[in-house]
């Protein structure tokens, strides 16, 4: 172990995280250890959830903005999902099929999850349903079933993955955002097909509602809290157990956001990422006229902190 490395990280903790470190890792714990009954739970909490509507011009303009993102990081051209093909972080995975996708396999990462993420984020059903071509929200629907059936919440390190909240939190998103941009074209939606996402999707929700990510903070709460927004967009309210939001996100902003615009994690790729999560907040229409005005301003202000000055 690295002595200075491990200090020069955890002395920046405040002392909220210190407590939800033990509060979070002890209720992941459990979920480990009862995993049935942790997702019978989380499937009651997912019943209680409205059910969504793609057609809410609120999410549609989400979509807008999240498509444009996973245009940049998947392509524009997403016929390799159709037979299982895939790049992630630069390296390229063919599976041979949608249904041979091994979710929790080898991605030549040692004990890093992060290809496994990416994978679970399914960003790339995004530019896949705003193609309109009937057929793919089937090949939706076979990506979450292979997601669901190799991924019991009994699985060893599935919550550390695939299951974890900034992963759904990403996954819901994309999920919503690409329902809402297949509506807008002139195919023929499948209501079974997206009857069986939306429940997926209301699966996310309650989990990502159970699991805020308050040890970590910073970038991956802001997430969750874009996710449970997307959500209340989708449903056109804050539904009941989403009140706390205004609050957290005005706190969560002021955590993420310096100033001078720019990220406090001092990540060009977290500015950039969080330039996004405000133009989704702004779009949602879920909030008082108080916050609204807020997020619009901070995005602003964020937005120009990512050009900087011109040099002299």
């Amino acid at each position: 172990m690295n002595i200075p490395r491990l200090w020069r990280t955890v002395k920046y903790l405040s002392a909220e995280q210190w407590l939800f470190r033990f509060i979070c890792r002890g209720a992941r714990a459990r979920m480990g250890m009862f995993p049935a009954a942790t997702r019978k739970r989380i499937d009651r909490a997912a019943e209680a959830l409205p059910m969504p509507s793609a057609a809410r011009p609120e999410l549609q303009s989400i979509a807008k903005s999240v498509l444009l993102l996973q245009h940049t990081v998947h392509g524009e051209d997403p016929s390799g999902v159709r037979v299982g093909r895939f790049q992630f972080l630069n390296q390229d995975f063919d599976f041979g099929d949608v249904d041979k996708i091994s979710w929790r396999g080898e991605f030549h990462e040692g004990n890093n999850p992060l290809r496994r993420m990416n994978l679970a984020y399914m960003g790339y059903v995004v530019p896949l349903l705003a193609e309109g071509r009937e057929g793919d929200l089937d090949i939706v629907c076979r990506l979450l079933h292979g997601l669901e059936t190799q991924n019991p919440w009994s699985a060893p390190g599935v919550f550390r993955d695939v299951w974890n909240a900034y992963t759904a939190s990403h996954r819901m998103i994309n999920l919503l955002s690409g329902l809402a941009l297949f509506t807008q074209s002139s195919a023929t939606v499948d209501q079974t097909s997206a009857t069986r996402i939306f429940e997926h999707v209301r699966l996310c929700a309650a989990f990502i509602r159970g699991n805020l990510e308050r040890d970590l903070q910073y970038n991956h709460l802001l997430k969750n809290y874009v996710a449970l927004t997307v959500f209340a967009a989708a449903v056109g309210r804050l539904p009941v157990g989403f009140e706390f939001l205004p609050k957290a996100l005005r706190k969560s902003v002021a955590q993420n956001i310096l100033p001078d615009g720019g990220h406090a994690e001092r990540c060009p790729m977290y500015h950039v990422l969080s330039i996004l999560d405000f133009e989704v907040l702004c779009a949602s229409g879920v909030f008082d006229e108080d916050l609204s005005t807020l997020l619009e301003e901070t995005k602003g202000i964020h937005g120009a902190g990512i050009a900087g000055d011109e040099p002299s």
